[in-house]
């Protein structure tokens, strides 16, 4: 399955990032979410791949306990045309952020919550990892003091591309 990051500036390749363990170990991982007080991270694991790099292909394994990760680089013929999406929406000043499927079918391999403010009552986001079929559309939403940007967003995956754009874009240029 291709493998994408929606964040603040768009569609980017999927980053692998360093996750300290209390133990203080390290594994490579795609981190949704925060720790903290009001905010909740998010953990995947992910086999095959180095922390600091990317992920442009994976598919979906399952850990010694049961639960999803990722194995970098493999395809497997029951995934079809899917894609792994990692939703890292940001919210505006003291504002909220989140997504919705609202076309199309989203399984959430895993999710977390980030925060601001010390108590973290300011504002916040819901992020997760999604594994979406071809047709899906994601809607993002955020709220805030967005500073121009617009307060939502329309992603989708046609088998192929990860398209996106305002919700005015997508319905002028006909874009799916």
């Amino acid at each position: 399955m291709k493998a994408f990051e929606f964040n603040i500036q768009g569609i980017e390749p999927l980053p692998v990032l360093a996750a300290r363990l209390s133990s203080g170990a390290e594994i490579p991982a795609v981190i949704v979410g925060e720790r903290g007080r009001n905010r909740r991270r998010g953990l995947l694991p992910v086999k095959g791949a180095q922390a600091g790099g990317v992920l442009s292909e994976a598919t979906v394994g399952l850990t010694k306990a049961g639960r999803p990760c990722l194995i970098a680089g493999e395809s497997n013929p029951d995934d079809g045309l899917n894609a792994i999406i990692s939703l890292r929406p940001m919210y505006g000043f003291r504002g909220g952020a989140g997504w919705e499927v609202i076309c199309g079918e989203a399984k959430t391999l895993v999710d977390g919550h980030i925060a601001q403010g010390i108590a973290g009552r300011m504002g916040g986001a819901d992020q997760a990892v999604v594994v979406v079929q071809p047709g899906t559309t994601i809607k993002v939403w955020r709220t805030g003091r967005l500073y121009g940007d617009p307060p939502e967003i329309l992603i989708h995956w046609n088998g192929e591309n990860l398209l996106w754009g305002t919700p005015e874009e997508v319905e002028a240029a006909e874009i799916w």
